[in-house]
């Protein structure tokens, strides 16, 4: 029987899928899932480290007392197994780790890979949102914090990724793409007045009264955004690019 391939997604959503991109039932098992996140994604690059009992335990059923929280555990860990195989988890007295022959490709370890690897155009690719985003498991604070630092180290990769392909797309003048991929840094970042001097110098860049008036509309969304979200005004050399733009337009009209 041809062995089973899964991808687990951890960016944007939390989903386990099958070689056949069938949501398998342990998708429904939030804490399972989120368990199997832990162990599929700590480590650094694609180094799989183990992660201690305690550790695990704290982080999940940290508000059970420890016998039961140690049951639940190795009920996880049992189901895990029965999904991926026996071999999938090891255990030792201390420590879990899952096996590196275990059949599952991880987004998030591949975004790593690729950051590591200098492919800006793969991490752009991968990353289809927060890591974990909206994944809450209840009584489990130690997983939140986790999936925070979790979150905000695979997003500078990301954003590190977007200015270095901005300027790469500025330098060969591939507007259009550049002014795409500016526009998710800002979505992402949107105090971040290097994305948006790309987003509207990329927009006006053909030099047309349309192209000019698409610029302002990004330039007014943006203003918009910082005001209703953060109180804030744009940085001082966006609102001058705006005000360039807006003339050029008043004098072409």
């Amino acid at each position: 029987m041809q062995e089973k391939h899964f991808r687990l997604i951890t960016l944007g959503r939390l989903a386990l899928l099958s070689a056949e991109d069938e949501a398998t039932r342990l998708t429904k098992q939030r804490r399972k899932l989120a368990l199997l996140a832990v162990l599929a994604v700590s480590g650094s690059g694609t180094a799989r480290r183990s992660v201690s009992r305690d550790t695990l335990i704290e982080m999940f059923w940290g508000d059970q007392e420890e016998a039961r929280a140690r049951h639940s555990l190795s009920e996880a860990l049992s189901h895990l197994r029965r999904v991926f195989g026996r071999a999938a988890v090891a255990t030792r007295q201390a420590t879990v780790e899952l096996s590196e022959e275990i059949p599952l490709v991880v987004d998030a370890v591949e975004l790593a890979t690729a950051h590591a690897a200098r492919d800006v155009g793969r991490v752009l690719e991968l990353y289809e949102g927060p890591f974990l985003e909206a994944v809450h498991v209840s009584g489990a604070p130690s997983f939140d914090h986790w999936a925070d630092r979790e979150r905000a180290r695979l997003q500078a990769m990301f954003l590190q990724a977007c200015e270095q392909q901005c300027l790469a797309l500025a330098r060969g003048r591939r507007w259009d793409s550049c002014a795409a991929v500016g526009a998710r840094w800002l979505d992402v970042e949107p105090l971040s007045s290097d994305a948006a001097l790309y987003v509207l110098n990329a927009t006006k860049a053909s030099g047309t009264r349309v192209a000019d008036r698409r610029a302002l509309e990004a330039y007014d969304a943006l203003r918009a955004r910082l005001a209703r979200d953060f109180a804030l005004a744009p940085d001082p050399a966006v609102v001058e690019l705006a005000a360039s733009i807006a003339a050029r337009l008043s004098f072409t009209g």
